[in-house]
């Protein structure tokens, strides 16, 4: 049953992502569900079919919506095996750790992509004009893992609650 939520909520994200989120962006960063989901299925909830959906999604992301086929697969796999990395490294249920990772995942994103076009789509776009859209992209990265925090806190304490009466 886990696996069939993560699949449908991932499939809610990649159809709100490419259809309506370019219409809420802040500072000209559009949300990014799908790197999103990536920070908190392995961050978070530590759920590596999630981190397999992300990879699925993100190819087909660039299938429907890229001009570069496997591009974001590859990035979205790349920042949720870093991510994955450093959590047995630091203690991420720390709040502070968590934003700082989501800083530098939106960042490694964002310059793993621009690396990605540059070398493959011979692409002559300069670095500041593609990295002017990540404070609106983390500013929205940050509301949607706070949002998933409460409902991750709440899920397990309801659990835990539950747990003890038995």
């Amino acid at each position: 049953m886990r696996k069939f939520k993560t699949i449908v909520i991932f499939l809610i994200a990649f159809l709100l992502q490419g259809n309506l989120m370019h219409y809420f962006a802040i500072y000209g960063g559009a949300p990014n569900l799908l790197l999103a989901l990536t920070l908190y299925y392995t961050l978070i909830d530590d759920y590596r079919f999630g981190f397999g959906c992300t990879a699925v999604f993100g190819f087909l992301q660039d299938i429907c919506y890229g001009q570069l086929v496997g591009s974001s697969a590859l990035m979205y796999l790349a920042v949720g095996a870093i991510m994955l990395f450093l959590r047995k490294k630091v203690y991420a249920d720390n709040k502070l750790v968590l934003l700082l990772l989501t800083a530098a995942a939106v960042f490694m994103f964002t310059a793993g992509s621009y690396l990605i076009y540059i070398l493959f789509m011979q692409s002559n776009l300069s670095f500041v004009y593609v990295i002017r859209h990540v404070p609106g992209t983390l500013l929205w990265d940050y509301i949607i893992l706070f949002i998933a925090e409460l409902i991750y806190a709440r899920r397990h304490r309801k659990q835990g609650f539950l747990m003890h009466l038995s």
